[in-house]
């Protein structure tokens, strides 16, 4: 799912790993998902976690992004 998300998105997943090395490997599961386009539903049954969890899991993720990820990087926050 990686190096489709990758293919098709211009190496979206390699440039988080290099921007954010510090990333839980829970939040890049996430992340992978949510750069598939899968919805919030559709990750929630993946993960085994209620649709509220993901949404607050996902608005956390995004935050922590917003951080400390260089800010010429919008392609990463579109995931979003």
């Amino acid at each position: 799912m990686e190096q489709a998300v990758n293919d098709c998105r211009d190496n979206l997943l390699i440039k988080v790993r290099e921007n954010y090395p510090a990333i839980k490997p829970e939040d890049y599961q996430l992340l992978v998902y949510l750069a598939s386009g899968l919805s919030t539903r559709t990750v929630s049954l993946l993960l085994g976690e209620s649709v509220d969890v993901i949404y607050k899991r996902k608005s956390r993720l995004k935050s922590r992004l917003k951080e400390n990820v260089a800010p010429a990087r919008p392609d990463i926050m579109s995931v979003f």
